[in-house]
């Protein structure tokens, strides 16, 4: 990748955002007139990211995902949504009336928000510059199927065709609306140098949309110190942090939207206000088609929505909020039903005796079912809390629980109770939703999947820093303190800044990563406080936003082309668990490269994204996947997919045997087939087959 490329891709991006970021603008001002400041920019993003995703699905329905398509497509619906808004009457801007109601708390709880998000940001760019110094390693979920689904969109320009990237009939069917986002990014840099820091994007929404959570009740840093809290959490920091892991996605998107569903009512509670309610409506979407276990919660949230509306009106913006969600969030659903006949193929969804058909779920378990389990809590829930939460696992679980009620019971108004409830549904939906928790009465994923809860921690904690002021400033001091004693506490676990390594994710590499998360979470402090001085010296600094936002711009430029160079000279070259094949692979070139047993693949994919990677099973009409029968099968499969190469890993993921896989039996017994590399680490072996022509099904050995 040369400089002519990464300027190609500069004005690419240049050409197709800046007329979608000024029709956004144009819609916001048209349709959310009296938002300012935060919110205005944070429905601005989700409009933005509406139009983003909506246009790459239409793309991608006909085979057009692809760079001058989606620039033309991108440039003009920014061009259509400015002219729309601007054909028709300016609302008025925000008046006094709105401002007065926005009541912030004091400097220096202003300055205890700065400092967490310096934390929390410091400790997010540790996990990044590790990813950027040696590839997304840490995270198995990111080069098994994340990452994979990306490419594939890239390379075929198709988003509605499954990609089978293991052996089952599970991971296909999930919705890929941030898969779609890392595909962009490949498409415009001509490679995945972005896919790293993409997080960092989400975790600055997230932040942002406390923020305006918080704003119309004067509490908006203790909001931020609370959402911060919760994103600083081991867990979230080593799975989502410099990787494809989609859990802060689907936070800050459910942040945006009860921000937004906040502001959806006036302080009077009297108007409704149309534009923020469709707004959060959209934010609601694509988060739901982020990841299944948001389903609970964006439910939730739009009955909570429909409970706010008065009762004369509710039938009709049910209608209202059903579309636009649906216009977000339902393209992987209707792909879903299409193919198998059921939105979601892993439940089996009916009324009675009907029902639609379903795909196994196989090794589902509930977090509820360990519940009365002494030994599961001793042994697994516990140590899981303990290593996905941090030391304060406690006050964090304890603090969302007592924001759940107390909205409930003690909110202002309507809006923030029935998202209280929001809440509590979460949390039951978590407990009771089928993962793969682990094996018989032992649940050893169980610490990998408290992820899961954090759609129900994020909302409980918005709403109790919304509802303390309610008990006078001292419990909002209290519960400054309380935000701030997580997250200290948080910084003593030793898989963040200690290098230690978890069950959870690889370990950080060297101590280049954790001195570059200093130097970030300095340059936020530094940045925040010329912010603030800036802005007290020019009222209305506009133009020093302007200027700032300029040079942060001009300062990416600059480093984007060496930091690109950088991460591609060492990217997976030595990356766990595969290294030899890794570094082999990333000198090859448009190559079909066949896979059983071989999760960790994406760096398979090449350096230039350009190598076909397939797992090879055998694909039932139903969709059901099951392992390849034969040597006779096996081999006309690959013949079939007029595969270059064959690499095939002992069978048992997650545990994988010590027994040879049958597979590599079958291709090296041909003698079309070279062994190239037989590589070992502690759980499993791998062998690398050319093929050279086709197998011969005929000359397989009897069974």
């Amino acid at each position: 990748m040369g400089i002519a490329r990464y300027l190609i891709g500069v004005v690419c991006a240049a050409v197709a955002f800046a007329p979608l970021a000024f029709g956004a603008r144009s819609l916001r001002r048209r349709h959310l007139p009296h938002l300012f400041g935060a919110p205005a920019v944070l429905a601005e993003i989700v409009i933005s990211l509406a139009i983003v995703v909506c246009v790459s699905e239409f793309l991608g329905s006909v085979g057009l995902f692809r760079l001058v398509p989606i620039v033309v497509a991108f440039g003009f619906s920014g061009a259509v949504a400015w002219r729309l808004a601007g054909s028709t009457t300016m609302a008025s801007s925000p008046g006094a009336a709105e401002r007065r109601n926005v009541v912030q708390l004091g400097g220096w709880e202003r300055w205890a928000a700065l400092g967490a998000v310096a934390v929390v940001v410091a400790e997010w760019t540790i996990r990044v510059s590790d990813s950027l110094q040696r590839g997304m390693v840490a995270t198995a979920d990111t080069l098994w199927y994340h990452m994979p689904v990306a490419a594939r969109f890239v390379q075929t320009g198709w988003t509605p065709r499954l990609h089978f990237a293991d052996g089952n009939s599970l991971i296909v069917f999930y919705p890929a609306t941030s898969e779609l986002v890392h595909a962009l990014g490949i498409i415009f840099v001509g490679n995945d140098v972005l896919s790293p820091l993409l997080n960092l994007f989400w975790l600055a929404l997230a932040l942002l949309a406390a923020w305006c959570i918080g704003r119309p009740f004067g509490v908006a840093p203790l909001t931020v110190m609370g959402i911060a809290a919760v994103l600083a959490t081991p867990e979230l920091v080593l799975d989502d942090a410099g990787s494809a892991l989609n859990d802060v996605v689907g936070i800050a998107l459910l942040l945006a939207a009860v921000a937004l569903l906040v502001d959806a009512k006036t302080s009077d509670e009297r108007v409704l206000r149309q534009g923020p309610f469709v707004c959060a409506a959209l934010a609601a979407g694509l988060a739901l088609g982020t990841k299944y276990t948001l389903i609970p919660a964006v439910g939730a949230l739009s009955v909570a929505a429909l409970l706010i509306q008065p009762r004369g009106k509710r039938a009709r913006q049910a209608g209202l909020w059903g579309a636009a969600v649906a216009l977000t969030g339902g393209y992987w659903y209707l792909r879903n039903l299409v193919a198998t006949g059921n939105p979601l193929p892993s439940l089996r969804l009916g009324i009675g005796p009907v029902h639609l058909p379903s795909l196994p779920f196989p090794g589902a378990s509930r977090a509820a079912d360990y519940i009365f389990d002494r030994q599961a809590w001793n042994d697994y829930l516990l140590p899981g809390l303990r290593d996905a939460l941090g030391p304060a696992w406690w006050a964090v679980l304890l603090l969302a629980g007592v924001g759940c009620a107390l909205g409930a019971f003690f909110g202002r108004s309507r809006v923030v109770r029935v998202v209280a409830v929001v809440g509590f549904a979460s949390f039951v939906a978590y407990l009771y939703s089928p993962q793969i928790l682990g094996i018989g009465r032992a649940p050893i994923y169980f610490v990998v999947n408290v992820r899961y809860i954090a759609p129900a921690l994020v909302v409980g904690i918005a709403i109790l820093t919304v509802v303390t002021p309610r008990f006078g400033r001292l419990g909002v001091l209290a519960l400054l303190g309380a935000f701030g004693a997580v997250l200290v506490a948080t910084q003593f676990d030793r898989s963040i800044w200690h290098n230690g390594g978890t069950y959870i994710a690889q370990p950080t590499e060297g101590s280049a990563p954790r001195v570059w998360g200093v130097v970030i979470g300095i340059a936020i402090v530094v940045a925040g406080v010329a912010w603030r001085i800036g802005a007290r010296r020019v009222p209305r600094s506009r133009a020093f936003a302007l200027g700032s936002v300029c040079v942060a711009l001009a300062a990416l430029l600059a480093v984007g082309f060496p930091l690109e160079q950088s991460y591609l000279s060492d990217r997976y070259r030595n990356a766990f668990p595969m290294p030899r094949i890794y570094r082999w692979a990333e000198d090859v070139h448009s190559a079909r490269i066949a896979i059983v047993d071989f999760f960790a693949q994406y760096p398979l994919y090449g350096k230039d994204l350009s190598n076909h990677v397939q797992y090879v099973a055998h694909r039932g009409r139903d969709r059901r996947s099951s392992r390849v029968a034969d040597c006779e099968a096996w081999r006309q499969a690959i013949n079939a997919g007029r595969y270059d190469y064959v690499v095939a890993t002992n069978p048992g993921f997650p545990f994988p045997s010590r027994r040879p896989a049958l597979e590599a039996d079958w291709t090296r017994s041909d003698p079309a087939a070279t062994l190239l590399i037989s590589e070992s680490n502690l759980a499993a072996h791998a062998w690398l087959f050319k093929i050279n022509g086709r197998l011969d099904p005929a000359r397989c050995a009897a069974p």
